[in-house]
């Protein structure tokens, strides 16, 4: 029982650092795609949710 819990936590930390390895990997592929179409640096942040809005697309 306590090998179950320590492999438990272990998978919930990879689980984690996944989703955050992931989401940074996201942000600069995504910094890097509206910097090339913009021709200048643009930093999208964090606070725009995980969706490029329509409007966006059309510019």
């Amino acid at each position: 029982m306590d090998l179950m819990k320590k492999n438990v936590k272990y998978e919930l930390r990879m689980y984690f650092f996944l989703f955050m390895l992931y989401s940074f990997l996201g942000w600069v592929y995504e910094t890097i795609l509206f910097s090339v179409d913009e021709k200048h640096f643009v930093n999208r942040g964090f606070n725009f949710g995980p969706y490029i809005r329509y409007m966006d697309l059309e510019q």
